[in-house]
């Protein structure tokens, strides 16, 4: 959120409130002030507590690391429900990591869901 923000340059007046919101519990008396020079009467403590969208919480895209004998040489994108047999073959296929297979064969294959796979070949 602060590095986005950040790059931004900017924030709207929702975002900012709901932020003084969250940060309230751990920062009381700042946010008071913020909220205060907002132009709110009331104290932040009273107001309703941000509800989570869950919608935005998930990724459609996951980003899978790919090791060849423990080493990382490559990655590549898929969707978030990808099997370990979709990573397996679009790893393999990947053009940085498919030299490291010429002449090799996989001995055994370890797959971290929504993370990494890793080839040990010999």
């Amino acid at each position: 959120f602060v590095n986005t923000v950040y790059k931004t340059g900017e924030i709207s007046r929702e975002h900012f409130e709901t932020f003084l919101k969250i940060l309230n519990p751990f920062a009381p008396h700042v946010t008071n002030e913020l909220w205060e020079n907002l132009g709110h009467k009331n104290l932040i403590e009273k107001e309703k507590w941000p509800e989570v969208d869950v919608l935005l919480l998930s990724e459609d895209k996951i980003n899978y690391v790919v090791q060849v004998n423990g080493k990382l040489r490559g990655s590549v994108e898929l969707d978030s429900g990808a099997s370990e047999d979709d990573v397996s073959n679009a790893a393999q296929k990947e053009e940085n990591v498919a030299k490291y297979f010429s002449g090799k064969k996989i001995v055994k294959q370890i797959f971290v869901e929504g993370r990494l796979i890793n080839f040990v070949v010999k």
